[in-house]
């Protein structure tokens, strides 16, 4: 009887201190509760738990949210659960959130930074996807404004020959091999 009172006091400490630390505005400890969510969020995406790393990147999010519109932990976030609904196949979830994610970065960056250059890429694989190839193309050739990368091109390659431009796709394809050679 002793152990189960105890127990119950133990919880409701415990639930009290939890409640009482998100109700407070703690930048520092936010930030590692913010970073700890997101690794075991990256670690579950990468065993391909997609709904466990949905659950723990929207826990991320929850607390990057609180931290204001334009923080650069919440175009994060929102990233990592773009980019987790992509890998689960679920493209149209993706693309808001894709979009979101570059709203915010936009007004942050550089417009040469190759962090929008990635979330552009993201975001163009997403329409490629689905087949949206008129939306695709444009954020394609944008990402590679900023960075030249093969990765990039070699996506840029995949939705012109989805959308029968093989030609095209086969010149962006030698231009990736030069790229690698070097």
């Amino acid at each position: 009887m002793k152990n189960r009172r105890f127990f119950g006091w133990l919880v409701a400490v415990c639930s009290g201190l939890l409640l009482g630390y998100f109700a407070y505005d703690r930048t520092d400890k936010d930030f590692s509760l913010w970073r700890a969510y997101t690794r075991q969020g990256k670690r579950y995406y990468e065993a391909h738990d997609y709904v466990q790393a949905l659950d723990v990147f929207s826990e991320a999010l929850k607390i990057s949210e609180r931290s204001g519109s334009e923080d650069r932990r919440l175009a994060t976030s929102l990233n990592n659960i773009a980019f987790t609904y992509h890998g689960a196949g679920k493209d149209a979830e993706a693309i808001p959130l894709y979009q979101h994610a570059l709203q915010i970065l936009k007004a942050k960056l550089r417009p040469d930074d190759p962090e929008l250059s990635t979330l552009m890429g993201n975001l163009a694989n997403a329409h490629r996807d689905l087949k949206q190839f008129s939306e695709a193309e444009p954020l394609y050739q944008e990402a590679l404004r900023i960075q030249d990368s093969a990765s990039l091109l070699e996506s840029y390659a995949k939705m012109l020959r989805q959308a029968g431009r093989d030609a095209e796709a086969k010149a962006i394809e030698e231009r990736v091999k030069s790229i690698q050679d070097h």
